[in-house]
């Protein structure tokens, strides 16, 4: 008897299901459309589909022609949309649905100090949403700056690191994926040449002792003026602004003089050496070899040297007109009152000069930089990169008795 009433229970049950599936099925109605399957009817109250966001949307699997959401963040304030077979799309105006764009493409880096500048091409797809900025990402440490163009400057890097560089784009959706990995680069002190070539220099004038970022402008004082020597001497004291003066020439070089001009200011009205010498700080040349090893008394560090007239002249951007061997494209020269920003990575500062014919300092506002070359014309003369704020020359004879400041460059 339990098992006839336990059989009879299954198929009543049976029989109901097979009857609500093949009946159409009203929401606040009893008569539902006869087109319908299911008909929802309210006069207070909507129909609601799943809420979720692009990327939950599109983690759906395998979703079927008809399939309907709701998409929380795609276009400005969500939007209804609809599977078409093939992709989804907003369900006002069957337009495409917004989606995140194409990474950007073809990422360049550009050394700096402390900083480099990534360049980039926009990508072609943007996920018909307006792309709105671009983020850059350091490796290692993960420094970034976001901007709405390229090139986009990243700063905090340390110098002497090897860094390399991605790039996403943002849209109303989110970012992109990251960009293929943009070339190496080495953060330093320098600037390019009209070759393209990065020309690493010191960060400061030698007899500067500071730590602090020279390219901040609040850092941009006297203090990173330095020391003012004479053409082709040793360091050995005579380069400090304040240092006693002599009158006496030197015979040949300190190593040899009398011991009164060691450490002293040699003033006269010709060379400070009695038998002029071109090879102390260059190659002897008189201004053939434009870019010479380094030499005898060349007061750089290991590793650096004087910078040639020609190196000086390649890296030159300016408005003058005063016959500069070269220009460098790839270089901002940028007066900050103080003196020249040149690119991301150098600051050389309106120096002044010491003046050799009585010892004193003046011309502060004026930047005076030794090269190695000499004039090769005028025996007692080497060249200078000289400027003031509304003109360059990388190319300036001038006597070697006169004090004037150096920054090295890598050899």
């Amino acid at each position: 008897m339990f098992f006839q009433k336990k059989a009879s229970l299954i198929y009543l049950l049976l029989l109901t299901l097979t009857t609500i599936a093949q009946a159409q099925i009203g929401i606040g109605t009893t008569t539902p459309a006869n087109s319908a399957k299911l008909d929802i009817t309210s006069t207070n109250k909507g129909f609601l589909p799943p809420r979720m966001t692009y990327i939950q949307r599109n983690a759906i699997a395998a979703p079927v022609a008809g399939l309907q959401v709701w998409c929380t963040n795609c276009g400005t304030s969500g939007e209804p949309q609809v599977y078409n077979g093939v992709r989804w799309t907003n369900m006002i105006g069957g337009t495409a649905s917004e989606s995140l764009p194409n990474p950007p493409t073809s990422p360049v880096a550009k050394i700096g100090s402390t900083k480099a500048s990534i360049s980039f091409s926009a990508p072609a797809n943007n996920g018909s949403s307006v792309i709105t900025s671009y983020t850059v990402s350091a490796s290692p440490g993960g420094a970034s700056a976001t901007g709405n163009i390229s090139p986009i400057i990243v700063s905090g890097l340390t110098n002497g690191v090897s860094y390399t560089f991605t790039v996403v784009a943002n849209n109303a959706i989110g970012s992109s994926a990251p960009s293929v990995t943009s070339n190496a680069i080495i953060p330093n002190c320098g600037a390019y040449n009209n070759s393209g070539t990065y020309l690493v220099f010191g960060c400061y004038n030698l007899g500067v002792t500071t730590t602090v970022d020279p390219l901040i402008g609040a850092n941009q004082t006297s203090a990173l003026y330095g020391d003012y020597y004479q053409w082709g001497r040793k360091t050995d004291g005579h380069e400090k602004q304040n240092s006693d003066t002599v009158k006496t020439q030197a015979v040949n070089n300190e190593a040899t003089s009398p011991s009164r001009v060691i450490g002293k200011f040699i003033i006269s009205s010709a060379d400070w050496i009695s038998v002029q010498n071109p090879s102390l700080w260059g190659d002897g040349s008189g201004g053939t070899n434009l870019n010479p090893g380094k030499a005898t008394n060349d007061p750089c560090p290991a590793g650096f040297k004087v910078p040639s007239v020609s190196q000086w002249g390649s890296i030159f951007k300016g408005n003058t007109t005063s016959g500069a061997p070269g220009t460098a494209i790839t270089n901002t020269w940028t007066w900050t009152g103080s003196g020249y920003a040149v690119g991301l990575g150098l600051y050389l500062p309106a120096t002044g000069f010491r003046n050799g014919n009585n010892g004193t300092y003046g011309q502060a506002g004026l930047g005076h930089f030794w090269s190695s070359t000499n004039n090769p014309v005028v025996s007692t003369e080497s060249i200078l990169l000289i400027f003031n704020a509304v003109d360059v020359n990388p190319s300036y004879n001038v006597p070697r008795i006169h004090g004037a400041t150096i920054r090295c460059v890598a050899e």
